[in-house]
């Protein structure tokens, strides 16, 4: 396959080179990591690009790139931008005497004059730096204005639904700002690229990284947490070891069950065990017939299914014509009285108030 990158450091990573310089050089060579959220991300992208049909997206994914469009048609038209044009998915280089140094692909660029508008889309549910501190955007737009300003105003932006705290976040740069993220993104490249840049492991920093499972400062972190005595109450620093090293054991099990699917007997000692098999009715009118038989009436039956509310929020669309907040509304009245709230158990998370 071949690397659009072309072996040279990427925006989409200047997030984790900010928190560890050594990540990049720790990479090379280490063959690409891909999960189902990962290639869920890959197709909403691809779909918000115009490149794929939205049925092609799994439920959750689909809902996330509807949430998206809505935001960034919203904002566009808040904004000013909604006749400026726009660029999607195109990968910029920056270049320095015609040698590329680095390159990124924005998920929108709108340009008006001598304004821009720079747009990330984030389909995971896991929160990210807001626009004004992401390091990501400040590569994009340097980038944006590299390849087609020189601008008074850039506006950055990050959509994501999932983060239900903050669905979206914005900020804005006059000239003197984008030539500070200038500055900002360059003296970061260049630290990068130093002969042994330092490593540092944070969660969110290795949470990405190709290099987790060999990082001598992942190891440290499994050693260290090894030789602690279990306090009754943990303090930050040993939960953000334990989150970090969780995310290496992790990668070991994908690790190996990779080899073992490749080759049985590659783990001595180890084997793939067969996943449950699990049954799954796909025609309900087929069981209710079988079941009247034997006595079963509509509203017994009724009783033990359970309706998927996505499905069932299609097929009212489809029967009644109504889209957007008319659709909302018919739903929540048919909704009205058939259905309780449950709370999940509380999960353990990081306080960002406290950064």
């Amino acid at each position: 396959m071949t690397d659009e990158r072309q072996g040279l450091p990427s925006a989409s990573n200047f997030d984790r080179f900010e928190k560890c310089r050594g990540s990049w050089q720790a990479e090379q060579g280490l063959p690409d990591e891909s999960n189902e959220m990962s290639r869920a991300g890959d197709l909403g992208h691809a779909c918000l690009a115009g490149e794929i049909h939205i049925d092609e997206l799994d439920d959750e994914t689909a809902k996330t790139v509807g949430v998206i469009k809505k935001i960034e048609q919203h904002t566009l038209e808040d904004c000013g931008y909604q006749n400026a044009e726009q660029i999607r998915e195109k990968r910029l280089w920056f270049d320095i005497d015609g040698v590329k140094q680095f390159s990124g692909k924005p998920d929108l660029i709108c340009l008006l004059g001598k304004e821009a508008f720079v747009i990330d889309y984030k389909t995971g549910p896991i929160p990210v730096e807001q626009a004004a501190i992401n390091m990501q955007l400040r590569a994009l737009l340097v980038l944006v204005d590299h390849n087609f300003g020189p601008f008074e105003t850039i506006k950055t932006g990050i959509i994501q639904p999932r983060n239900h705290s903050t669905p979206s976040t914005f900020a804005q740069y006059d000239r003197k700002a984008i030539m500070v993220s200038y500055v900002q993104v360059l003296d970061l490249l260049e630290d990068v690229e130093k002969e042994n840049p330092p490593r540092n492991a944070t969660e969110s920093g290795c949470r990405y990284c190709k290099a987790k499972t060999t990082c001598p400062e992942t190891e440290k972190n499994m050693i260290e947490i090894y030789e602690t005595n279990l306090p009754a109450v943990p303090n930050a620093e040993l939960l953000e070891k334990c989150a970090i090293v969780k995310k290496v054991i992790a990668q070991i099990e994908v690790n190996a069950k990779a080899a073992l699917k490749e080759n049985p007997e590659a783990i001595p000692g180890y084997k793939l065990k067969p996943g449950a098999t699990r049954q799954q009715i796909t025609s309900p009118e087929g069981v209710f017939y079988q079941a009247a038989i034997h006595g079963v009436d509509g509203q017994e039956f009724a009783a033990v299914c359970d309706v998927n509310k996505t499905k069932l929020k299609a097929l009212i669309k489809d029967k009644t014509g109504h889209k957007g907040k008319q659709l909302d509304e018919t739903l929540a009245n048919i909704l009205e009285g058939n259905t309780t709230e449950k709370q999940n158990a509380p999960s353990l998370a990081k306080d960002f108030r406290d950064e």
